[in-house]
């Protein structure tokens, strides 16, 4: 999905010669994160922290 979202991240630099950059791995690892996480908050809460910090700040 990373490659697809974003192509210019996987071009080979100098010095990697066809290997992925290390920043793909770091991104999946986040995704799979808040993926997982996500779960469990949305069953306690009926917003993310980011949308109630949002609403808190505009109404």
């Amino acid at each position: 999905m990373i490659e697809l979202a974003d192509p210019p991240l996987t071009r080979s630099r100098p010095g990697h010669r066809g290997r992925r950059p290390p920043e793909n791995g770091l991104t999946t690892g986040i995704l799979a994160v808040q993926a997982v996480w996500s779960v469990p908050w949305l069953r306690s809460f009926r917003y993310g922290p980011a949308e109630w910090a949002w609403r808190c700040l505009t109404w």
